[in-house]
């Protein structure tokens, strides 16, 4: 073999055996680097596994979520927000209201008593009020309009998934007959509203803000009309019929000397939610459970510290609507206006929801 060959037969060879140990370096390269999920399967479980939350943690992120909202609303420069607006007014009660219930929510959690299930039915109560005051308002501001469905969104969960509603659907079974027999008083309550809101929209029709109130509390209304004597069904009754309560006190001040009627109704109303949440057996191990928050995004921005200075500004500022409000807001627009009566419970600021006699703070035995 001639020199010249000789070399290019050596380099060949050469050639050869470096791609044959570059192969060989990375088949073992791979073979030692396992699946992200077989070498971290901690990981892969955190990476896949849904948002959960036990109630304490919604509460919290309920509070946080009404300072936050609060603080939206305190520094819109929208006209129809301002705290001195005639029409913000019934808004401002509504976030008073709703902040209280979840406060008086966590403390019931803490000990542990009654009062934690009646927050929770004043809050689905406020956070209903809150959203047809906003809309009535005349506001389209849509980062008040978002802070407000992240609140209804965790006061939603807590009431369904944390509260006795939790405990008696995880019961299961047929309705009892006394809860038949509240779901019928519900049913003969809700055709007695009807009647009420139909001879208000014949009084307010040419109010368009007076008949989307009216609108939307019938829609929920029917609802109730419509339930079947099954638990889901009486469960959503108990849900809705503090929605409609909510409904009913955002919307009345529109309705002139036609809407006096709702601040009495209202306490009779609620009553038979009372009635119906303090019979349903109640295991707190519940409240302590993580429960996933499939893909709602609750978290907002704000400090421990601005949530409790906007708590404070709810607790001293005075957003009470007397008549002159309430003819400011909808004589102009009434289809027959008439002097505005005299009703004590308009001139004074809005109380918390009433409880039942013999539901107070560690009057009904826990499980």
């Amino acid at each position: 073999m001639k020199p010249t060959q000789a070399r290019i037969a050596a380099a060949k060879r050469l050639i050869k055996i470096f791609g044959m140990l570059f192969a060989a370096a990375v088949c073992l390269f791979f073979a030692f680097q396992p699946t992200s999920a077989m070498a971290h399967p901690a990981e892969a479980q955190v990476a896949q596994a849904p948002k959960a939350a036990t109630t304490a943690d919604l509460l919290r992120a309920a509070d946080k979520g009404v300072g936050y909202l609060v603080k939206i609303v305190k520094e819109s420069k929208d006209p129809a927000l301002a705290p001195n607006a005639k029409t913000a007014k019934p808004l401002w009660q509504a976030l008073r209201k709703l902040n209280e219930a979840v406060d008086k929510a966590g403390r019931g959690l803490q000990l542990r008593d009654a009062t934690f299930h009646s927050a929770l039915g004043n809050a689905v109560s406020a956070v209903s009020e809150a959203s047809v005051a906003l809309s009535l308002s005349g506001s389209k501001n849509a980062a008040v309009e978002d802070a407000l469905r992240k609140v209804e969104t965790a006061v939603t969960m807590l009431h369904e998934k944390h509260g006795k509603a939790a405990a008696r659907r995880a019961q299961g079974g047929k309705l009892t007959n006394q809860e038949k027999q509240q779901l019928a008083q519900m049913r003969r309550k809700q055709a007695e509203l009807e009647a009420k809101l139909q001879g208000v929209e014949k009084k307010v029709k040419r109010n368009s803000r007076a008949t989307r109130g009216i609108r939307r509390i019938q829609e929920q209304s029917r609802r109730i009309a419509q339930s079947r004597d099954t638990v889901a069904d009486y469960l959503a009754a108990l849900f809705i019929w503090r929605t409609i309560d909510g409904l009913l006190w955002g919307s009345h001040w529109w309705w002139g000397p036609w809407g006096t009627w709702a601040v009495p109704f209202s306490v009779g109303f609620v009553d038979i939610y009372y009635e119906s949440i303090v019979v349903i057996d109640y295991d707190w191990a519940l409240v302590e459970t993580p429960l996933p928050l499939d893909d709602y995004d609750l978290d907002v921005a704000i400090d421990d510290a601005e949530v409790e200075a906007l708590d404070n500004y709810l607790e001293t500022s005075d957003h009470s609507i007397t008549n002159d409000d309430i003819a400011g807001i909808s004589d102009d627009q009434l289809l027959e206006p008439a002097p505005m009566p005299v009703e004590p419970e308009l001139e004074a600021e809005l109380a918390p929801m009433p409880i039942e006699p013999g539901f107070e703070a560690g009057a009904v035995p826990m499980p």
